[in-house]
């Protein structure tokens, strides 16, 4: 008897289901001589800043850039429309030097 239930609700769970199956499939198959379609969304253009910093192993040394000429640098890319997107800090070669990645949309 409780093989036969199990039997049944296969069945109702299959025919409930077959239908969604077939018309996603259906939808999912390209008609024959039809293209893809071009991504029309937005496009973006990147822009990568490294600023140089003062050696870890010089203690009290002053950055080789002044901190008004970064700022100066990151305002006048913010009007030229760039948005920071994420910092890096780039600690290679006994520098530690963070790296902005920017982007805008393309024009």
């Amino acid at each position: 008897m409780k093989t036969y239930a199990i039997a049944i609700c296969l069945v109702i769970a299959a025919t409930l289901f077959l239908p969604f199956s077939e018309s996603r499939n259906a939808n999912a198959q390209e008609p024959e001589g039809s293209k893809k379609k071009a991504w029309s969304g937005q496009k973006w253009e990147y822009r990568v800043l490294r600023i140089a910093s003062a050696r870890p192993e010089e203690p009290g040394r002053r950055p080789t850039g002044r901190t008004g000429d970064a700022e100066a640098e990151l305002n006048r890319l913010g009007e030229e429309g760039w948005e920071l997107v994420t910092i890096r800090i780039d600690s290679s070669s006994n520098r530690t030097s963070p790296i902005f990645y920017f982007k805008r949309p393309k024009k």
